[in-house]
Parts: structure tokens; C-alpha cells; sequence
């Protein structure tokens, strides 16, 4: 059996459980970097939100023996609890005025996400897009997000430029930039020789949700320039954060840390999660910030 043929049956049972007035898809949902998942997408009658409910770990546990009977109490009983928890009431998100205060954005790589955002109002950076989000608080404080396409544009009956002015203005203000040494990440006794790493910033945002986008706050990268009178390196370690290197104080040749960076996005980071395989730079005091030309 096939995770499709799986989806189809473990729908039906879910509907069955549920009864009526319950509305069951399955889809694929293409995610970040064309990464594909599988979901049950659940509406009841009376709500206003459908919860997703991914399904390819669960048919790992079919096919290492779990019953579909014990998959789908799993289903119902998580469907159950995260409609609980979500708590939201989407009529907020029909008035622009109210949505202004949960904007942001997240970068992704341009290439293998182009045909996903046709109609989003991206933002192009270097190889990288910036991609317009609205950010939901749920379960507790836990970070879901809409994407905004060009069909909230016209029903908010706002332009690009609008959507992007009140973008910028209250991304820096309502998730602001962290900007920590990479020491503070790490157990002291993880390395021999910890002020090798002093000079190597973790640059994402308070809630670490999406955080790489705060590097292109004004402001961030030249501080950590002025401060260490220096170029900089920075190096995409996935959606979530970016590093930041004084190439003053870095002995690694820009090539080899662009090759760093392919291999740790081939075998550490998740596919979904993979920001980049470029490596950037960040003149000073120029301010301009660019895909690093490496060399050979």
C-alpha cells in the first residue's frame, strides 16, 4: 500500500468516527524548498478553521504494524486537540487594520519555490525571496502562520507596496532581532576552545520562528560591523537563523565556508528547512550585502 491509497482509507475512517457534519480531504501539500507532505485537511460544520493533520508519520507506524483502528483514534484525538487549542476567531483576518499588528516575513531560497509563490508578493533578495506572512499565536503561545497572496491584497484593497511598508514597519517592532554570541547556544565544555567561537553571532528573532529575515533588519548588520570594524561573512543555517562571521577574525577561506555550507544542508539540516547554498557578504562601511564572490 501506498501512502496515497493509505490517506484515502484513513479519511473514510476518520469521517466515519466524526460523523456527520465532518469534512475530510486528503492532500499534498507542497511545502518549503518543494519538500512534499501528505495531510488530512478536517472542517466541521459550525467552524471556521480546518486543521491539517499530516499523516506520512503515520503511515510509517502502518506499515511497522500499527492498526488503522489505533491511527485513527490518533488522528481524531490530535484533530481534536489542536481545534481546542487554535481558539482563533478568523473574522480578525478580513480587516487589514487588525492584521497589520501580526505581520512579518520569512526568506526562502527563490529556485526550487517560484512555481508555489506565483501569486505571493515576494520581495527578491540575491538568490533568496522574501516571503510576506501573517503570524497566528496558538496552543499556548505556539507560531502558525498565513501565507499573503494577492487575493488578500484585493480583498483588503491594499497595493504591494502598502502590504510591504506595513511589513517592514512592524516586523522590527513586533519581533525583534536577536543578536546573541554563538557561546550562549553552546554547553561551555562542547569545545576546547571557546573564544575561538566569541566572534560568530546567531542572528534570528526573540521567538526564533522563521528568525533568518532578521539579518536584513536596518541596523543589524551594520552594528556587528561597526562593533568589529570589520567585513562580514554570513552564513544561512536555515530558516530559522543566520551566522554572522567578522571576516577580519575568520581564517577560513570564503570557499571553504560556502562548501561548509553544502554539507551541512546535505546532512544536518532538514530539506524543508534549507535556506540557502550560498555564502554572503556584508561590506563596511558600504552596507551592502551580496552573495559572496568566492572564488575558485
Amino acid at each position: 500500500m501506498d501512502i496515497i491509497n493509505f490517506g484515502n482509507i484513513l479519511l473514510q475512517n476518520v469521517e466515519n468516527n466524526l460523523g456527520d457534519g465532518a469534512c475530510v480531504k486528503f492532500q499534498e501539500i507542497v511545502k518549503n524548498n518543494g519538500v512534499v507532505y501528505h495531510a488530512l485537511v478536517i472542517r466541521e460544520e459550525g467552524s471556521n478553521i480546518s486543521p491539517s493533520i499530516y499523516i506520512d508519520d503515520f503511515f510509517n507506524m502502518y506499515k511497522a504494524g500499527e492498526s488503522f483502528d489505533s491511527i485513527t483514534d490518533m488522528v481524531v484525538s490530535l484533530y481534536r486537540e489542536s481545534s481546542a487549542g487554535l481558539g482563533l476567531d478568523m473574522d480578525f483576518f478580513r480587516n487589514f487594520d487588525e492584521v497589520k499588528g501580526h505581520l512579518s516575513y520569512k526568506l526562502a531560497m527563490a529556485g526550487p519555490n517560484m512555481d508555489r509563490l506565483r501569486s505571493v508578493p515576494v520581495r527578491a533578495f540575491a538568490d533568496l525571496v522574501m516571503i510576506p506572512i501573517c503570524i497566528l499565536n496558538i496552543k499556548d503561545k505556539e507560531q502558525g502562520s498565513i501565507m499573503i497572496t494577492t487575493e488578500h491584497l484585493d480583498m483588503w484593497g491594499i497595493s504591494k507596496e502598502e502590504l510591504w511598508d506595513s511589513v517592514m514597519r512592524n516586523t522590527v517592532k513586533t519581533f525583534p532581532a536577536s543578536v546573541k554570541s554563538i557561546n550562549e547556544y553552546l554547553e561551555p565544555d562542547m569545545f576546547d576552545s571557546p573564544e575561538l567561537l566569541k566572534n560568530i553571532y546567531v542572528v534570528t528573532t526573540q521567538s526564533g520562528y522563521q528568525g533568518a529575515g532578521a539579518v536584513l533588519y536596518p541596523g543589524v548588520l551594520d552594528e556587528l560591523a561597526c562593533i568589529n570594524d570589520s567585513d562580514l561573512y554570513i552564513i544561512p543555517a536555515s530558516v530559522h537563523e543566520m551566522l554572522v562571521v567578522p571576516a577580519g577574525s575568520c581564517s577560513i577561506p570564503p570557499r571553504y565556508l560556502r562548501s561548509m555550507i553544502g554539507e551541512v544542508n546535505s546532512s544536518v539540516v532538514r530539506d524543508e528547512e534549507v535556506l540557502s547554498h550560498s555564502l554572503y557578504s556584508y561590506s563596511y562601511p558600504e552596507g551592502e550585502l551580496k552573495i559572496c564572490d568566492c572564488g575558485n
